[in-house]
């Protein structure tokens, strides 16, 4: 069943440095244990599409974690080779504008070809334009990711094409999560011919769900899914920076016509900075030391036109975030 949690009204803020203590609430979430309403999911429509919504019949699947359903690669028949199927999860988000921390989690089991056939779960920021594993997400603007029985933490399974995911056995009821946490802002919408910057636009948090198979025939369950969460996290519910060390950051003219100067106004003991610009997706697009003057020169033919945030940081991990934007 789907059920919504709206716990508290979102405090929109940027995230702070990765070295800053927080503290989060969730402000929105959903679910679905496929008893009653999958609302939440969307099975491609191939006619390759392995994944089904029903009772398991296959022995290595046993009972669902919550009975009846579940979602798997196929109620009765072993996974075929050479397959790539996907389901989607998505949560219309209430909080217009931007991301907060999106995480998901479910229970599930496997039983694939080891290292060569598997299941992996991937993050879009566009509504569905693009996608990119969870455990790749830096470079959209992604700075923390914090699992729970993934991929083994992400430092040794991997399948054919060198992709994280899960494979090999896991023959009884495992939860896993994963939390992504922002560095910026996301504005994930996208349209025909570019980033829609609407900020009364819902946004989609999105993730989907692969299972892959090579050419050998090995006769294997393969994945089963029950109880998939979505939640959104705020973490405006109290921030601790490091009161000893801060700056200023100064940038005009913004918006940039031609070229804009980037002045840090340091305080205390913080130097050596570095600038980071994110464009609307939260991809990173460029990356630079600041000069010895604490200046730095944007020019706007290094930019296309549009939105973007930058990130200043200095030695000792403090960060100031602000947007710009290209005319």
């Amino acid at each position: 069943m789907i059920k919504k949690l709206l716990l508290i009204s979102f405090v929109l803020t940027f995230n702070i440095a990765a070295k800053a203590q927080t503290r989060s609430t969730i402000v929105q979430s959903e679910n679905t244990d496929f008893e009653t309403n999958a609302s939440l999911v969307e099975i491609d429509t191939a006619a390759s599409n392995i994944w089904q919504i029903g009772l398991p019949q296959k022995m290595f699947f046993g009972t669902p974690s919550t009975p009846p359903f579940a979602i798997m690669t196929d109620t009765i028949n072993s996974y075929p080779i050479n397959n790539h199927s996907t389901f989607t999860v998505s949560m219309d988000s209430s909080v217009y504008g931007f991301f907060p921390n999106a995480a998901i989690s479910f229970w599930h089991k496997y039983e694939t070809d080891s290292l060569q056939d598997g299941g992996y779960v991937e993050f879009s920021a566009d509504s569905g334009h693009t996608w990119t594993n969870v455990v790749d997400t830096y470079s959209m603007g992604v700075i923390s990711i914090e699992p729970t029985n993934f991929y083994n933490n992400y430092t040794h399974d991997t399948i054919q094409g060198g992709i994280y995911a899960f494979t090999g056995t896991q023959n009884t009821w495992q939860y896993s999560r994963i939390k992504l946490s922002w560095f910026i802002a996301v504005l994930p919408t996208y349209n025909g011919s570019g980033i829609n910057r609407d900020l009364n636009y819902v946004q989609k948090i999105m993730f989907r769900f692969n299972f892959k198979s090579d050419g050998v025939q090995t006769n294997k369950a393969g994945w089963i899914i029950d109880n998939i969460v979505i939640d959104m996290e705020d973490l405006g519910g109290g921030i601790a920076e490091n009161k000893q060390s801060s700056f200023d950051v100064k940038l005009f003219p913004n918006p940039v016509e031609n070229q804009s100067i980037m002045q840090i106004i340091p305080s205390g003991d913080d130097k050596n900075f570095s600038l980071s610009i994110y464009n609307a997706t939260g991809q990173l697009v460029s990356k630079n030391d600041i000069d010895r003057n604490n200046q730095f020169i944007i020019n706007k033919s290094d930019l296309n036109s549009g939105i973007y945030f930058y990130s200043v940081t200095s030695s000792k991990g403090v960060c100031k975030n602000g947007k710009l934007i290209i005319q």
